[in-house]
């Protein structure tokens, strides 16, 4: 047995690790859209989506293919303000200059209210100097659990942001 367990330390100890590096980002951004729901029985609800702020941190390794985890403290300032959180995961390819994100997320609304559901979203980013890059995201969000969710219903939401991500 002691044998067994050299034989292991000497062996295994000298393997070579591959070397990763972790990368983290910051990013803010503003959005808005378009979101549907129900008002009860069989009436549809259209209106914009709140004016939200999305402040968000995201970390990745350099291996192939380059996935990210993170998420977001997402804000509503216009109407009645409440506060989610977004934990999220994407894939980033990149297509020239442009850096292409497709992600999913699980966004969660806890005050005043809550709602609970699915995020798909695909951002681009465009670097503009040093590690300072412009972003641009669609994502939709589908709510099903929740005070704010109406009975048997859903309340959906399309939006777009627009702001910008500090590579750290």
């Amino acid at each position: 047995m002691r044998r067994l367990v050299l034989f292991s330390a000497l062996t295994l100890h000298g393997l070579p690790a591959a070397a990763q590096t972790r990368g983290m980002g910051v990013s803010l951004a503003a959005g808005t859209g378009l979101e549907l729901g129900n008002g009860g029985g069989d009436e549809a609800l259209t209106a914009r989506s709140p004016l939200f702020i999305d402040v968000a941190a995201r970390t990745w390794t350099d291996e192939e293919p380059r996935w990210s985890w993170g998420g977001s403290l997402r804000i509503e300032v216009e109407g009645r303000a409440s506060v989610a959180i977004v934990p999220r995961v994407d894939l980033e390819r990149q297509l020239g200059p442009v850096t292409l994100r497709p992600s999913a997320g699980l966004p969660l609304f806890f005050a005043p209210f809550t709602m609970f559901g699915l995020e798909a979203g695909v951002t681009g980013r465009l670097p503009i100097g040093g590690k300072l890059g412009v972003l641009a995201t669609l994502q939709a969000d589908a709510f099903v659990i929740g005070s704010d969710v109406p009975r048997d219903s859903a309340v959906l939401m399309f939006n777009g942001l627009i702001g910008v991500e500090l590579g750290i």
